[in-house]
């Protein structure tokens, strides 16, 4: 996916669950909106639109350092990601901006 030259990335992140990495998922995040990218589609919601962040974290997760975070919207399904490293941290960061 290419970005505009007026958004910028502030963080990109894939999963550690090896069938979600082989099917080509991964995560970014610009100033504007939250994307997950998977095989020819995207799953995307915009930064005001964020009501709620939740992160959940499996044994496995705990034992690899990795956690969810369900990326919930006002006007849509929300946008789950899953497996990824620094998760505590990008939900603090998701529920500022």
């Amino acid at each position: 996916m290419q970005l505009p030259e007026w958004e910028r990335l502030l963080w990109q992140g894939r999963p550690w669950r090896p069938d979600r990495w082989c099917a080509g998922e991964r995560y970014l995040l610009t100033d504007f909106r939250l994307v997950r990218l998977w095989r020819d589609d995207a799953d995307e919601i915009a930064l005001d639109d964020i009501t709620d962040v939740r992160r959940t974290e499996t044994r496995l997760d705990r034992i690899l350092g990795t956690s969810t975070l369900a990326v919930h919207s006002r006007r849509r399904s929300p946008v789950v990601l899953v497996s990824i490293q620094r998760g505590q941290q990008l939900a603090a960061l998701l529920e500022l901006l």
